[in-house]
């Protein structure tokens, strides 16, 4: 589970430091979610960044998009300068509120969602449930929600140890979204319910293995399993394609910031 270490690593030196761009404090579900919007169009792509990151992970990627295309990208509950509810929000309440943000700046606007890491379960998750608003989905390196499962099922151990390692380096306000997550991909089962097949969908995968592996998923068998739960995420879709990338570690956007933009360009 590196992958899921780089993560919070990268999340130790963002989550608090999100205010890099303009951004506005918008009443969302009466909470106030840091949102930052450029350009004006027709077509809408919004961005859920992976697991304690706010919006300044996608600036390489915005930064060249044309004008004339609306961005949207927000720090979730919780996160940055977002407030969090009372209950430590979980998949659902951060569907709803991805939900009111397209409700309010993508009403009649071509729809594309562009989500890493844990932001690419998330926006999955919505597409399946709305696929008739969505006209693309890039995800770059994303959670998939039986991982854990397939991760306790190969090596069990490595979870836990990872798990506890965890508890151990991040802040609490980190910590409770985490535990949140882990308790809900636990609950998911072992069947990979892939994405609709009908709708236009890029997926990019991390395929790096580490020469010196720290834990199970840097191991040619844990990054085998990687590729399979994205496989099984992919397997039918009609529309698309599926990367491998194996010198690229897991901020895809940041380490190959062309890649995405290449991948985006295809739905755009």
């Amino acid at each position: 589970m590196r992958k899921i270490i780089t993560i919070l690593m990268f999340s130790l030196m963002t989550a608090f430091n999100c205010l890099s761009l303009p951004s506005l404090a918008e009443n969302i579900n009466d909470l106030d979610l840091q949102v930052a919007i450029s350009g004006q169009g027709d077509t809408m792509v919004l961005f859920e960044s992976g697991f304690g990151r706010g919006p300044e992970v996608w600036n390489r990627i915005v930064e060249q998009l044309p004008s004339d295309i609306i961005t949207v990208r927000y720090a979730r509950a919780g996160i940055g300068q977002s407030g969090e509810r009372v209950k430590t929000s979980g998949i659902e309440q951060h569907l709803q509120d991805l939900s009111s943000l397209i409700q309010r700046f993508g009403q009649d606007k071509k729809l594309i969602l562009v989500g890493h890491s844990y932001g690419g379960l998330v926006v999955s998750e919505f597409a399946r449930r709305h696929s008739d608003q969505v006209a693309g989905l890039l995800l770059i390196d994303p959670t998939v929600a039986q991982q854990r499962a397939w991760f306790k099922a190969a090596d069990a151990k490595a979870v836990a140890d990872e798990d506890k390692l965890l508890a151990k380096m991040l802040p609490p306000r980190l910590q409770a979204q985490l535990q949140q997550l882990n308790a809900e991909l636990d609950d998911a089962g072992q069947q990979v319910l892939p994405l609709p097949s009908d709708l236009k969908t890029i997926l990019l995968t991390s395929t790096r293995i580490e020469p010196e592996p720290m834990v199970f998923i840097e191991t040619a068998a844990g990054n085998t399993i990687w590729l399979k739960l994205h496989q099984a995420l992919f397997a039918e879709v009609r529309d698309g394609s599926h990367l491998r990338l194996p010198t690229v570690g897991h901020n895809i956007m940041q380490e190959a910031p062309q890649t995405v933009l290449n991948a985006l360009q295809t739905l755009l």
